[in-house]
């Protein structure tokens, strides 16, 4: 059985996105979800906007226990999409049929300080929140709310554009 998303790797695979972003497949465990058009247009066109040579990129990632500077690891091709929310979805430390994260956002990116991974996440309800915005969550093993999961969300932006316009190369400037 060949892997979902097999022929969405890479930079190919992201200009070929908007083919798949209508109730977009995250696994068996999370419901399928629709990309704005906004969010598809972006993520598109973020493969311009950075060249090999750009230096690392930064951003601020505000949680409710205080900011903290992160390095922006990039945005994940779609079939890295589909398996990275899989795995998220099936923590090996949280009992069965708990959210890691809260429901209706899904991982499209990765983000590191010094000590731990923190997650691009996405907002895809289309009946409350914020749809398209774009947060950052400190990658935990244990279900939303509880151990190692207390951190919450991190705002970032009111969509990926405006997130990625926000990207500096100078990380002291955000201290």
């Amino acid at each position: 059985m060949p892997f979902k998303y097999e022929d969405y790797t890479n930079d190919e695979g992201i200009r070929r996105f908007g083919e798949i972003s209508t109730n977009f497949d995250f696994g068996p465990k999370l419901s399928p979800a629709t990309f704005p058009d906004d969010f598809v247009d972006s993520y598109v066109h973020h493969l311009e906007m950075f060249s090999e040579d750009v230096e690392d990129l930064f951003f601020v990632a505000r949680y409710p226990d205080g900011p903290i500077v992160l390095w922006f690891n990039g945005m994940d091709d779609p079939a890295h999409i589909h398996s990275l929310n899989v795995s998220v979805a099936e923590s090996l430390y949280a009992p069965e049929g708990s959210q890691i994260f809260p429901e209706g956002y899904y991982v499209v990116g990765e983000a590191y300080d010094a000590d731990s991974q923190h997650m691009l996440l996405v907002d895809l309800r289309q009946d409350g929140g914020a749809y398209g915005s774009i947060h950052a969550c400190q990658r935990s093993h244990d279900p939303w709310g509880e151990g190692d999961n207390i951190r919450g969300l991190a705002p970032l932006a009111a969509d990926l554009g405006t997130f990625l316009q926000s990207l500096t190369t100078d990380a002291a400037s955000l201290e």
